[in-house]
């Protein structure tokens, strides 16, 4: 299904029905845990509430209830995507779902009424925004979210060039992988994926996911799309201190080295502490 920008759909209307579209498979196209060590030590400093937006299916916020002693509160666009993560959080036990709320909500105006010791933004969540004005809105929404002395985290993808990654040419379908269906081992599915780019780093991410019968032979394809927009450390922290952040720090990958843009432009990831 392609999904299209419309008069009557604003940009976070279009982003949520991305997001309830591929739901159900992006944690399968995307396995991910190299992440979790990293959140799961800064809910075990965090002597106070922790706030992680664009919590998805809950993998982070999983780690985050787990390792931390306070209550986590877990906000996403997708409807769907926090039905996955009431699933998986379900796993946990009744004590740890006392401390664990779950809400819908847009992270570039959205207001608890409430203050958090620790916010975070795993997984390129910025990313999913498509203009310098929706970042710094949310950057500023933490910004009043954060208790005094509170701290922001947020990791994000690092590419050299916004507008291009050598590693992807544009308008090419690539595979990224070939792998077993998870719940069906007669069946194989692969992962393609084709990039259209934008000069002011906007991304059109076409996924196409092909699952392959043994019993058949047949192919059926489902086809998602998400618009993305990268942006620079430079120009990140330029947004940041427009939000009113301060104290504006980066890294690179999950280490604690800081990011330089010469020694470090092989990295994948960049890491954003703000206080």
């Amino acid at each position: 299904m392609t999904i299209n920008d419309s008069a009557s759909d604003s940009p976070m209307d279009v982003k949520r029905m991305e997001w309830d579209h591929l739901s159900e498979w992006f944690d399968t196209l995307y396995p991910r845990t190299e992440d979790i060590p990293f959140y799961s030590a800064w809910a075990g400093r965090c002597a106070g509430d922790i706030l992680e937006l664009g919590c998805g299916s809950g993998r982070i916020t999983e780690a985050l209830a787990t390792n931390g002693r306070c209550d986590v509160v877990g906000v996403d666009l997708s409807p769907r995507q926090l039905e996955l993560a009431r699933r998986r959080l379900a796993a946990l036990g009744p004590h740890a779902l006392k401390r664990i709320d779950l809400v819908v909500g847009d992270m570039t105006s959205m207001s608890l009424g409430r203050q958090f010791a620790l916010i975070v933004i795993p997984y390129s969540g910025l990313l999913e925004l498509r203009t310098s004005d929706q970042r710094v809105s949310t950057l500023d929404v933490c910004r009043r979210h954060l208790q005094e002395g509170g701290t922001l985290v947020i990791d994000t993808a690092y590419i050299r060039n916004a507008g291009s990654n050598p590693a992807r040419p544009a308008d090419m379908m690539m595979l990224r992988r070939t792998f077993k269906h998870p719940t069906d081992d007669q069946v194989t599915l692969q992962h393609f994926e084709v990039q259209q780019y934008e000069p002011n780093g906007g991304m059109l991410l076409t996924i196409i996911l092909d699952s392959i019968s043994r019993a058949d032979g047949i192919v059926r394809r489902k086809a998602f799309e998400l618009r993305r927009c990268y942006a620079s450390p430079k120009q990140l922290t330029a947004e940041f201190q427009s939000a009113g952040f301060v104290d504006v720090q980066c890294f690179a990958e999950f280490s604690e080295r800081h990011f330089s843009e010469d020694g470090d432009s092989g990295c994948s990831r960049v890491v954003f502490v703000a206080r």
